[in-house]
C-alpha cells in the first residue's frame, strides 16, 4: 500500500475528484453538517464531474496569524450573502474562473469545494484549474467585508505601516486562487494518495478512508495526552516526561478536546 500511495500523487497536486464515487466518499464526511443542503451539493459536484470540470476541496482561511500579522476568527464568518464566485488573485475586472459549490466552517477552518470553468466557458479559468490540479498553483485567499475588529496590540512591534488586526466578524465576498496567499495554510487540500487510483487498484476507498480517520483520531488523542497531562494527571502520578505512560488520562476529556479542535465544538 505504501508504494501505491507514494506514486499516486508525486507532485503534491490537489486531490481531484476523478469520479462520482471519489466525491461521494469525501462528501459523506459532511453529510450531517450540510444537513438539508447535502443532496444539492452532491448533485452539483456530480454534474461538475460529468462536465469534466476540475473539482477540488480547499481550506481558504483559518484563525491563525497570517503573513500580514493579522488573524481572522473562523467563527466570525458570515456566508449567507456569498454568491460562490471564485476569482483569480482578487481581480474583479476579469470574469470568474470558477465557483464554490459549497463553503463552510469545519475543524477550525473555512473550507470550500471549488469547481473551475470549462475551456468553452473561460479558457483562463480552465487553465488555472488544470495548473492547480497539476500542483503548479496551490494557494487560496479570501476577499471580505470586515464587520468587527480590533488592533492586536500584543503583536504590534511598531515597525509595520499598518498595525496587526484581529478580525472578529467578517462577510465573505469572494474566494481567490492565487500564486502566493497571505495565509500560508490556505491551500488546495493536499493528499498522499489519489482516491481514483486506489479505486482502480481494487482498494475499498470507503474502508481506506475510515481507517485513515481512525488513525488520525488516534494520533490526535496522543497529541492531546501530552497537551493536557498536567490538567488530567493525578498528583500522585506526577513524574518527569519519560514516565508519561503512568499518567491516567480521562478519555472523555480527550474526546472533547478532539471535537473542539477538529470538529468545531
Amino acid at each position: 500500500m505504501s508504494d501505491l500511495i507514494k506514486r499516486t500523487n508525486p507532485g503534491g497536486a490537489g486531490e481531484v475528484f476523478k469520479s462520482k464515487d471519489d466525491a461521494r466518499s469525501y462528501l459523506d464526511t459532511f453529510a450531517k453538517l450540510f444537513d438539508s443542503d447535502f443532496d444539492r451539493v452532491v448533485k452539483e459536484v456530480e454534474e461538475a464531474i460529468e462536465e469534466d470540470r476540475v473539482v477540488l476541496p480547499y481550506t481558504i482561511s483559518d484563525s491563525d496569524t497570517d503573513r500580514h500579522n493579522d488573524t481572522i476568527d473562523v467563527k466570525g464568518w458570515e456566508l449567507k450573502d456569498y454568491n460562490g464566485v471564485v476569482l483569480w488573485a482578487h481581480n474583479h475586472r476579469i470574469p470568474a474562473i470558477g465557483k464554490s459549490i459549497k463553503t463552510w466552517v469545519y475543524g477550525g477552518k473555512l473550507k470550500a469545494l471549488k469547481a473551475f470553468t470549462t475551456n468553452e466557458e473561460n479558457p483562463f479559468g480552465f487553465q488555472i484549474g488544470n495548473m492547480v490540479k497539476s500542483g503548479f498553483i496551490t494557494d487560496a485567499s479570501v476577499g471580505m467585508d470586515p464587520l468587527e475588529w480590533d488592533i492586536a496590540e500584543d503583536r504590534d512591534d511598531g515597525k509595520s505601516w499598518f498595525p496587526p488586526i484581529n478580525y472578529k466578524k467578517q462577510a465573505l465576498l469572494e474566494s481567490s486562487t492565487v500564486n502566493v496567499g497571505a495565509n500560508p495554510r490556505a491551500k488546495v487540500e493536499l493528499s498522499a494518495m489519489s482516491l481514483g487510483v486506489l479505486e482502480e487498484s481494487g482498494t475499498n476507498v470507503g474502508e481506506f478512508l475510515r481507517n485513515m480517520e481512525k488513525q488520525f483520531e488516534y494520533n490526535c488523542k496522543k497529541y492531546f495526552l501530552f497537551q493536557s497531562r498536567e490538567e488530567t494527571a493525578k498528583s500522585t502520578d506526577a513524574q518527569k516526561p519519560s514516565g508519561l505512560k503512568t499518567y491516567k488520562i480521562d478519555p472523555v476529556d480527550l474526546q472533547n478536546d478532539f471535537r473542539e479542535k477538529f470538529h468545531g465544538g
